[in-house]
C-alpha cells in the first residue's frame, strides 16, 4: 500500500526502508545533535513524496535552549499544519502522548542518529528494550545503535518500524513536478495558479 524509499548514497540504487506503513513519525532532538537547518523539511518531503501522514516529535526537550529551539521549529512548521510533540525520553513528557498517537498506527519512526528514536519507543511501551546509546560528546552526533530497520509491536495493538538514523536523507527520482505535491502550504493553493508547470523559481 505505500513505500517509504529514500534516495541512495553517491548514486547508489534506491532502498526501501519500510512498507505498509501509514504514519511517518519524524524525530528531532532539540539539541545534542542539533536539528541542521533544513533536515527536518527533508525528512518531511521524504514522508509526503511516499504518501504518508507524518508527524513531528521534538525529543529532548528538557536541554538548555531546548525551548527557544522548539519555538522556531513550530512557528517554521505552523504554516504546512504538521501535529508536533515536544517529548522527553528520560523524564517521560510527552510520551503517554505519543504512545496514543501510535495506537492503531502502522508507523515508521524515522531521524538522524542521536536524537532518542529507540528511547522514546522504549518509553512509549515498556518491555520493548529497544537498544540505546549515548550521543558522543566528542563529534556531538549520534551513534548508530540500531543497525536496520525493525518491525516491533505495540501493546496498545498499533505497529513501528524502529529504523536506524539516517546520515543523508535523499529523495528517489524526485523532480521539480513531484516536489510541488510535498508541501501541504503549497498544494492547497496549488489549484489557483494561473501558471501550468509552475516551478515558482521564474513566473
Amino acid at each position: 500500500r505505500s513505500e517509504l524509499v529514500r534516495g541512495g548514497i553517491r548514486g547508489r540504487k534506491a532502498k526501501v526502508v519500510a512498507a505498509n506503513v501509514d504514519q511517518a513519525v519524524v524525530v528531532v532532538a532539540l539539541g545534542r545533535p542539533d536539528p541542521g537547518e533544513g533536515l527536518l523539511d527533508r525528512f518531511l518531503v521524504l514522508a509526503e513524496l511516499s504518501g504518508l501522514h507524518p508527524l513531528v516529535v521534538l525529543n529532548k526537550k528538557d536541554l538548555p535552549g531546548a525551548r527557544a529551539l522548539a519555538v522556531g521549529l513550530e512557528t517554521h512548521l505552523a504554516a504546512a499544519g504538521y501535529p508536533l510533540l515536544r517529548t522527553c525520553a528520560l523524564s517521560g513528557e510527552g510520551v503517554e502522548a505519543l504512545a496514543r498517537a501510535l495506537e492503531g498506527h502502522t508507523s515508521v519512526i524515522m531521524g538522524p542518529s542521536g536524537v532518542g528514536k529507540s528511547s522514546l519507543l522504549n518509553a512509549a511501551a515498556p518491555g520493548l528494550a529497544l537498544r540505546t546509546g549515548e550521543v558522543s560528546r566528542k563529534r556531538v552526533g549520534g551513534r548508530h545503535t540500531t543497525v536496520g530497520a525493525r518491525l516491533v509491536g505495540l501493546p496498545s495493538g498499533g505497529w513501528v518500524v524502529d529504523t536506524p538514523g539516517f546520515s543523508e536523507v535523499l529523495t528517489w527520482q524526485a523532480g521539480p513536478q513531484e516536489l510541488t505535491r510535498a508541501f501541504p502550504e503549497f498544494r492547497e493553493r496549488a489549484e489557483g495558479c494561473r501558471f501550468r508547470g509552475c516551478s515558482h523559481l521564474h513566473e
